[in-house]
């Protein structure tokens, strides 16, 4: 499908009147190319104008979302000082948990909207390029819109959301620190052996020793490698998959081990960490062990490192006997330096990259799965066979020119799961034409844990890739050797078109279904909690008061204040007239009444009988009338039936926003309540009055009918049995009448005006009923 069709389905909804005027522009450039036209300074300038609507556009929300972060932050800040209880302090944190997801919903669009529209302005380079007749300055024209983007710092081509980002999620990932045990999510104690945990290494070394000798299956993926792009990724692991991750990037670096004479053979590695003083060793071993392992100081790995390059060096085997003769060795070390030194491996190529760890911990998904899946997001990968780095475990010299890039980053999922290996094993991978097109079996992928699934299928940002070798491809390019799978070739890698899968619209709208349903939860989740919040600091606030009257009572009782008497009682107001320290509407524009909290949760089918301003913000005072509307039997009931709610609810809600059993809770909710119930009882007593008239009419109707032949004539007053069950109904539909009346009065709050209309008009339907069923009785 061409990309002008679909670009605006490719578009943030709310801001597609910001987009490039990419239709616009191309009906430009086919003027230009139909009619011959040279003069291209009305298309310069028509890119330019595009240019700073977009620059402008993402400035602005750049630094709304600033502000809003700013907000969040220093209310962290604040409620790690209130005083007040755990439970408050918990309810907000998840409150002002569910606005940064809100806001980070808004940044990871802001991410899509800039990469969307790189795509687009490269998509018109090259269309203007491949059809204006004059080559040279067409190029001419897109070299200078380049450099004009590129040169500003501030343009949608240079515009990186990645610091907002990391203190974004940092901030999410401190709030949930709060209500959760930190010892569930150590991988080291999670998944590590007990010989892993205890190595002297930093936990990034620790998690990809667990990835390489702890998981038997792994899949790879191919992520462009664009800073917008980057951002979204983290946004979905960090928050909206809810990942486990370390605490921060690290930069480390990767040394291949091979022998010269089997470079197709599975490679070891030397894993370090920057600012570590200890590095990770892995050996590849026959067997069932696979792999050997251990952790030495990098003076050390460098000397062996040397040592191999020349056994005849005395000084150097001389500080390798030295320290393995004053250090203790276990089974493991040895194994894995006398690997190293029978199978003749020495460095071959040294990778530098970052590395971003996340895992899946067991049971966090929905299928309670057992079984963890670890990722590894590796970015900004460099590649070098030169000696200076090979035989170095030092990070200073990592950014100079012997360094090759690679334009692509690489996530790993790491799991001991076969239904992975099954996935795998039916994937297919394909190359054409510089785009990357990967097929996989169904009934495979749906094996897999929901979560899991959602990395796979719901995100354009990802490409699966069968069989993907790092190693194999660093072969191809040094040392000209053809990988095992064509694919790992660095004439197919260096120059696929990953941004290719950015115009699938079915998996976009996807991504846009499943935040707008986050959204949806999240805001509901904001609501209940603030009436939580606002309902424990009530509670908490009477608490106070009465402790204070208590205090002050027990002085009054040994003091003998003769003026205690005259003193103003204290007037304890309705809980919706204490607002909480958390204004949650300041970022949004739901309203957050109680109507509209509770209308989720009641039956739509009553919905008729309320109106919806029944509930203003309305302040009541606290006495017995209020408290107890009624004191009949029926309003027991109804009182119970509110009770029986909130004891049913408690199951459900996160925090326990009212207590049955307690006289403490949100009046506003129980008057709203009571007077629902009420409305309901009086409504249908009318409904059965009307119901039993009309059938009394039925039956003086079918009477008259019979007695209009005068031969055989019916005396209804003859009849005692008919006649007794005519004056019952009477009485029945007569008593509901004036019950509902009565009923219409015992509402704390006025009701709508059609319900006195309704009530009123059943009463006197009801008696002129009566009244022509009694005289047509004796006539």
């Amino acid at each position: 499908m061409k990309f002008g069709k679909n670009f605006e389905d490719l578009s943030i909804p709310e801001w597609k009147n910001y987009n490039l005027e990419y239709n616009e522009l191309k009906s430009t450039i086919k003027t230009l190319n139909t009619e011959g036209l040279t003069n291209l300074k009305p298309l310069y300038k028509q890119f330019l104008d595009n240019f700073d609507v977009i620059n402008l556009f993402i400035a602005t929300k750049y630094e709304e979302l600033n502000r809003k972060f700013g907000y969040h932050q220093s209310h962290y800040e604040v409620i790690l000082k209130d005083t007040e209880s755990d439970e408050i302090k918990s309810i907000k944190f998840d409150i002002l948990s569910s606005n940064l997801i809100d806001l980070s919903l808004t940044l990871k669009n802001l991410s899509k909207f800039i990469l969307i529209q790189k795509i687009a302005v490269k998509k018109i380079f090259k269309k203007f390029l491949k059809h204006y007749f004059d080559k040279e300055k067409a190029q001419n024209l897109i070299t200078r819109l380049k450099l004009r983007l590129n040169k500003d710092e501030r343009s949608f081509i240079n515009f990186n959301l990645l610091e907002l980002t990391t203190k974004l999620t940092n901030l999410i990932n401190l709030v949930k620190q709060q209500n959760e045990d930190n010892s569930k999510g150590a991988i080291n104690q999670e998944s590590s052996s007990k010989i892993i945990s205890k190595m002297n290494v930093s936990e990034n070394l620790k998690f990809i020793l667990t990835c390489h000798t702890k998981r038997n299956f792994n899949l790879k993926f191919l992520i462009p490698d664009d800073s917008n792009n980057f951002n979204e990724i983290l946004l979905n692991f960090n928050i909206y998959m809810n990942f486990k991750s370390s605490s921060k990037s690290s930069r480390c670096s990767l040394i291949y081990l091979q022998n010269e004479d089997n470079l197709m053979g599975q490679p070891s590695f030397i894993f370090s960490e920057e600012g570590q003083t200890h590095s990770t060793i892995i050996t590849h071993i026959e067997g069932i062990r696979k792999f050997s392992y251990c952790a030495l100081p990098n003076n050390i790995i460098e000397v062996l490192l040397n040592y191999v390059n020349d056994a005849d060096n005395s000084v150097l085997k001389g500080k390798l006997k030295d320290y393995f003769h004053s250090s203790p060795i276990n089974s493991l070390i040895k194994l894995t330096i006398e690997t190293i030194l029978n199978c003749k491996l020495s460095p071959k190529i040294k990778v530098y990259f970052d590395s971003k760890n996340y895992y899946m911990v067991k049971d966090q998904d929905e299928q309670e799965t057992k079984i963890d899946f670890l990722l590894d997001l590796r970015y900004n990968i460099s590649t070098t066979t030169k000696s200076d780095h090979l035989y170095s475990l030092d990070f200073e010299n990592q950014h100079d020119e012997d360094l090759d890039s690679f334009p692509h980053n690489v996530l790993t999922m790491y799991s001991s799961d076969p239904n992975l290996f099954e996935l795998e094993r039916n994937l297919v991978t394909e190359i054409d034409d510089n785009i990357l097109k990967s097929k996989y079996s169904t009934s495979a992928i749906n094996k897999l844990p929901k979560v899991v699934k959602k990395v796979i299928q719901n995100s354009n940002s990802i490409n699966l890739f069968k069989n993907f070798d790092f190693y194999q491809y660093c072969l191809s390019c040094y040392f000209n050797v053809q990988p095992h799978d064509a694919n790992n070739h660095y004439s197919n890698l260096l120059g696929l078109n990953l941004f290719k899968s950015f115009e699938n619209t079915e998996i976009f709208n996807n991504e846009l279904h499943l935040q707008q349903s986050l959204l949806k939860l999240h805001e509901d989740k904001k609501l209940k909690n603030q009436m939580s919040l606002t309902t424990l600091q009530d509670k908490s606030q009477k608490d106070k008061i009465n402790e204070a009257v208590s205090h002050k009572n027990s002085k009054i009782l040994f003091s003998e204040d003769k003026n205690f008497k005259k003193r103003p009682k204290f007037v304890k107001h309705d809980s919706i007239a204490t607002l909480s320290s958390f204004n949650l509407s300041i970022f949004t524009d739901r309203l957050e009444d109680i109507d509209e909290i509770i209308e989720n949760e009641d039956n739509e089918s009553l919905k008729l009988f309320w109106k919806e301003d029944d509930y203003g913000y309305k302040t009541f005072d606290d006495s017995e009338d209020l408290k107890n509307p009624g004191n009949s039997t029926l309003n027991n009931f109804v009182n119970n039936l509110i009770n029986l709610k909130y004891r049913m609810s408690s199951s459900v809600s996160d925090y326990q926003s009212v207590n049955s059993n307690s006289e403490d809770f949100d009046l506003m909710d129980y008057y709203y309540q009571f007077n629902k119930i009420i409305s309901f009882f009086y409504l249908l007593l009318n409904f059965i009055s009307l119901f039993i008239s009309g059938i009394e009419l039925g039956i003086i109707y079918s009477v008259l009918e019979l007695n209009k032949d005068n031969k055989n004539r019916f005396v209804l007053w003859g009849n005692v049995w008919l006649f007794s069950i005519l004056i019952i109904g009477l009485l029945i539909s007569f008593i509901t009448s004036i019950l509902s009346i009565n009923l219409i009065f015992k509402r704390v709050s006025t009701p709508p005006f059609w319900h006195y209309v309704f009530i009123f008009l059943g009463f006197a339907l009801v008696m002129i009923c009566s009244a022509f069923i009694l005289i047509s009785s004796f006539i």
